[in-house]
């Protein structure tokens, strides 16, 4: 289950630059995010903390180290490797959409 998507203004993630457009909460949830939460690049994996307007920034190491001990955004995190990994080795030079 996915919650519902909150349509952010494209700012691009400071690790490999895939411009991030959009954000939900895996647990399915409404919620938006607020400035301190979490996610997670689509396009690298790499862990991302939200400023204000939707903004995403890195994290500092203190921040990494308490992300990576909750389970879900580790599983997350886990999870799009993988997926990127099967994608690339199925010959695919992208596994997110070509607008991205």
């Amino acid at each position: 289950m996915r919650g519902r998507a909150f349509f952010v203004d494209g700012n691009p993630c400071p690790y490999c630059g895939k411009k991030l457009d959009a954000t939900s909460n895996v647990d399915g949830t409404d919620k938006a995010p607020n400035v301190g939460d979490y996610s997670v690049c689509i396009g690298c994996g790499g862990v991302l903390v939200f400023e204000d307007r939707f903004k995403v920034r890195e994290p500092t190491a203190a921040e990494l180290e308490v992300a990576l001990q909750d389970d879900t955004l580790r599983r997350t995190v886990e999870t799009v490797l993988r997926l990127r990994e099967q994608f690339e080795a199925a010959g695919r030079s992208r596994w997110v959409h070509p607008r991205s």
